[in-house]
């Protein structure tokens, strides 16, 4: 907790960057009866087992050559169902770093913009002073990679810059009431095929976001 008269601050600010790509999910289940157990014990009584029957997958893209999809899968398997939506996200994120790095451009810069940087005070990221003295976080001429001509952005401190790069290749997966159903599908399924995960956990049983 923070100590009484101090203050937070968000300094995370290279994660407000607009995405490039985002894809949007759904599941569908049958509800398949289940024989209640007699327990004295138990407060909790289980009348029915919720089966994963389908899923849907939507993406989108800010690139033009972006071949967005809406995906419809269904299978009486459970299994077979996981793997594959498991297997269309791999997929869906191949296509889209494909088309990410097509979109790569180094910097293009006019003398107005050139000025810009020189005289620049403040990083146009995290809005701090710039250390034009530092040998580590020093001024760097940060520009959109995406955007062929006329992509100088600002002046930025080299670990935002780093950060909001880095960032660009992050592709968020949205999904209604994920932490408190759909994740539940498909959870176990995801950290046996990536080995681990971190999470924002609302509680030991609810996670607000997974990151693989």
């Amino acid at each position: 907790m923070p100590m009484p008269g101090s203050s937070i601050e968000f300094t995370a600010t290279y994660k407000q960057d607009k995405k490039l790509f985002a894809l949007y999910f759904d599941f569908e289940c049958l509800t398949n009866p289940v024989a209640s157990e007699d327990a004295k014990d138990c407060k909790t009584q289980k009348y029915q087992q919720h089966i994963p029957c389908s899923f849907s997958i939507v993406t989108t893209s800010k690139f033009s050559d972006y071949k967005e999809e809406v995906i419809a899968y269904s299978d009486e398997d459970p299994g077979r169902l996981i793997e594959k939506f498991l297997d269309e996200l791999d997929r869906i994120y191949e296509e889209m770093m494909d088309c990410y790095e097509n979109h790569q451009y180094p910097i293009h810069m006019t003398d107005k913009d050139e000025e810009t940087f020189q005289n620049s005070v403040n990083c146009h990221i995290c809005k701090r002073e710039l250390n034009w003295e530092s040998e580590t976080n020093y001024p760097v001429r940060d520009h959109d990679h995406s955007k062929e001509l006329n992509n100088f952005r600002g002046a930025a401190c080299n670990s935002c810059n780093i950060n909001f790069f880095n960032r660009t290749k992050k592709v968020p997966a949205l999904c209604h009431n994920l932490k408190s159903y759909d994740m539940n599908l498909f959870l176990l399924d995801l950290i046996k095929s990536y080995g681990r995960i971190d999470v924002i956990p609302e509680n030991l049983e609810k996670f607000k976001a997974i990151f693989t």
